[in-house]
């Protein structure tokens, strides 16, 4: 049976920011860290976000929850890369934020398409992608190395207005 269409919720804040120190509290939690990065990862405390990378940050009653980070694929296309805080996971928050940061996502971007490329190994990931209104694409052999293992990921893809 098909998950209900999302709604919106008052107690979510998504939107724009530049602020590094907003960014580093989600990416930089170790539980994110190690699922977000592959074998040739730097050291978590290295970590910086990259300039070009348009972050938008995810608040739920006031606290933040989690982070889009978008960079452009082509003037059509933008990759996104969904993190939530570990605290999150298993509270059903995440479900709740998604389409306050799709619409943020949208409305910032202006992209006519989302792509995501996620390993095979993070099942959650990829039900969350598909929650999120995210469809497979393809799959990508061997395109991510992980405790020297390499894995396929599946390639996903969503076009606006088909959320």
């Amino acid at each position: 049976m098909p998950s209900p269409k999302p709604t919106h919720d008052p107690s979510v804040v998504a939107h724009r920011t530049f602020d590094e120190k907003i960014i580093q509290a989600v990416v930089r939690d170790p539980n994110v860290y190690e699922v977000v990065t592959d074998d040739g990862r730097m050291p978590v405390e290295q970590w910086r976000p990259v300039e070009s990378t348009t972050w938008i940050a995810c608040h739920y009653k006031g606290q933040l929850v989690g982070l889009l980070a978008l960079s452009p694929v082509n003037g059509t296309v933008w990759n996104i890369h969904v993190m939530f805080k570990s605290l999150s996971w298993g509270t059903g928050i995440p479900r709740i934020c998604a389409p306050d940061l799709l619409d943020a996502a949208w409305e910032i971007t202006g992209a006519h398409k989302f792509y995501a490329m996620i390993p095979i190994t993070e099942t959650q990931v990829f039900e969350f992608s598909q929650y999120m209104g995210f469809e497979v694409e393809g799959i990508c052999p061997e395109a991510w190395l992980k405790n020297g293992t390499y894995i396929d990921s599946y390639h996903l893809g969503c076009v606006r207005g088909t959320d």
